[in-house]
């Protein structure tokens, strides 16, 4: 196989959108793609990576995130609804709120350690995952407007499905914060989406040769 790049602040926004596509997941369904779940829920506890694609154990790993990324910025004029795009916006937009908020940051990165000393062998048992819902409940849903996640009633009054999409969401704002570290702006975006969607289909490509 050949060796292949993809520009860090694809794979961070690749990250975002897995993040979102998982929200929807548990949401609609009550269930994940658990491999992409493990991915991104991962990536929350990696604060001093070596590299972008680090944060999310390698690019192989963000499959369902360059997919969807390809999807919703290659083909807008088809896009099946808003919803994916919307959680992005607005991940990114209380992402800025955070980082403004030093210490609500703060308090973010020391809860972040504090979960991880729940872990008991996977960063996705329960435990990790409560310790995480609780964490965004108490730090960014906090911030205004919060996002409002749309789903089938079942599965969003389900205790352990909520605690999944709360800590999913604070993994979109860890690929948020990522995605600015590196250099991805909004106006960046809006100019470079057919660079990010080359980026995406290429790396697919090569992961898979039927992307």
């Amino acid at each position: 196989m050949h060796s292949f790049t993809v520009h860090d602040d694809v794979i961070a926004l690749a990250g975002i959108f897995q993040a979102a596509a998982l929200v929807r997941q548990a949401a609609r369904r009550g269930e994940v793609d658990q491999s992409a779940f493990q991915t991104s829920i991962e990536s929350i506890f990696r604060l001093q990576p070596e590299s972008a694609a680090a944060v999310f154990g390698g690019v192989s790993n963000l499959k369902p995130g360059l997919r969807t990324l390809r999807d919703y910025l290659g083909h807008p004029s088809r896009e099946p609804d808003a919803e994916i795009p919307g959680y992005v916006v607005a991940l990114m937009y209380l992402e800025r709120k955070l980082v403004r908020s030093s210490s609500m940051l703060d308090s973010v990165r020391r809860g972040v350690r504090s979960v991880e000393l729940l872990d008991e062998g996977s960063l996705t048992a329960p435990r990790v995952i409560s310790g995480l819902a609780r964490l965004y409940s108490d730090t960014v849903s906090q911030l205004k407007p919060r996002i409002l996640v749309h789903g089938a009633p079942e599965y969003l009054n389900d205790a352990a499905t909520a605690d999944k999409i709360r800590a999913l969401l604070l993994a979109g704002i860890r690929a948020a914060v990522l995605w600015r570290q590196v250099g991805g702006n909004r106006v960046r975006l809006l100019f470079g989406r057919k660079r990010a969607v080359a980026a995406a289909e290429t790396a697919l490509g090569y992961m898979d040769p039927d992307g």
